[in-house]
């Protein structure tokens, strides 16, 4: 699994090099972001959508487009979506995700409270992102439509993961990768950190002797 994080791109270059494997950049609508410099990092690069605090198209659509004319890969788009409501998502979806293959990317559904995996596996999405409210994120929902994901070989992430309990959820139930805020507030305590709880996560072997 890998830790994809907003900003902090100084402390992902310092780390990036001995933990490529587990590292990822997470870049978001209106944080300015130089597409060519995160591509130089040579870390796995999706997009968020920044639509937690409410969906901004404008922003949005530029941060696309700098990528888009910068020749740069991105893994995966979040489509936009609202925070803990199904249907105004999929609405959204039906929208967005058009445009965003558009631009050459792929989307990913974000899920939200009331999405079971009928439903999603209905829209046959291309990557899945687990949003939602905790009770939600947590729960048999989404879980399986993880499972149905992972199935299909398709990436799995979760967002909102900032505890080694969470990132170990993650991992368990089968997320290809994850982000959290607090390894962008504070990137040079939380991002050896986060390495360092993947790894023991991934592989139980892993011990305190092989640090970041």
């Amino acid at each position: 699994m890998r830790l994809l994080v907003s900003g902090a791109t100084a402390t992902l270059a310092k780390y990036g090099a001995r933990h490529g494997d587990v590292l990822g950049c997470l870049p978001v609508p209106r944080a300015a972001n130089d597409p060519a410099k995160l591509a130089a990092l040579g870390l796995p690069i999706a997009a968020d959508n920044g639509a937690f605090n409410g969906f901004e198209p404008l922003p949005f659509v530029r941060m696309l487009t700098a990528f888009m004319e910068a020749g740069v890969k991105l893994e995966w788009v979040a489509c936009p979506d609202v925070v803990a409501d199904a249907v105004a998502t999929w609405r959204l979806w039906h929208r967005w995700e058009g445009i965003i293959r558009a631009f050459g990317f792929r989307p990913a559904m974000v899920l939200q409270d009331g999405m079971d995996a009928k439903g999603v596996s209905d829209f046959d999405p291309p990557v899945v992102f687990v949003g939602g409210t905790t009770g939600y994120k947590l729960g048999h929902d989404a879980r399986r439509i993880v499972a149905w994901a992972r199935k299909k070989n398709r990436p799995a992430h979760m967002g909102r993961v900032n505890t080694q309990r969470r990132i170990e959820y993650a991992v368990q139930i089968g997320c290809t990768s994850c982000d959290g805020s607090g390894f962008s507030k504070w990137p040079d305590t939380r991002i050896p950190m986060g390495i360092r709880w993947i790894r023991q996560a991934m592989y139980p072997t892993f011990t305190e002797a092989t640090r970041c």
